[in-house]
């Protein structure tokens, strides 16, 4: 592979990174400053302001020491397989993915010491955001791409 054609899929990957947690961070913006005291109700989804202190979908809430140092732990490992061979087996997007997600919820434990979360649908339990969506589906295509391996 060339150079330039590395320097643009390396750019493509930091723009994807940058604007997922960019866009989370804007809507827990939002969240934080419009839904504090309401919630904008559709049939599928609700927007709500919750502060959870645990790991995605509120688990383990009363560990958040442990889970600081399991975000660090899990990003230091997610950047290592980007950097590594990893990639050729997996691919960038399931990294970049659970990379920006776990960055984004970090900085809301870092700044905050809670996770903002925003997002209810009638059908799950727990109130999530968008960085815990792009988590969850980095970490299925993650495990998907390694059992259609085998």
């Amino acid at each position: 592979m060339n150079k330039n054609l590395r320097h643009n899929i390396k750019s493509r990957h930091a723009a994807i990174f940058f604007f997922i947690v960019l866009a989370d961070q804007y809507f827990k913006f939002l969240a934080k400053n419009f839904l504090y005291c309401s919630e904008i109700n559709f049939r599928i989804i609700k927007f709500i302001y919750a502060e959870n202190s645990g790991i995605s979908f509120g688990l383990f809430g009363d560990k958040k020491m442990y889970l600081v140092l399991l975000a660090v732990i899990l990003n230091i490992l997610a950047a290592f397989f980007y950097l590594k061979k990893f990639l050729n087996y997996c691919g960038a997007t399931p990294i970049i993915f659970i990379l920006s997600g776990t960055i984004s919820n970090f900085l809301d434990r870092f700044f905050y010491k809670f996770v903002v979360d925003y997002i209810s649908v009638p059908i799950f339990p727990a109130i999530f955001n968008l960085a815990d969506c792009f988590i969850c589906v980095g970490t299925f295509l993650v495990i998907f791409k390694i059992l259609k391996k085998y």
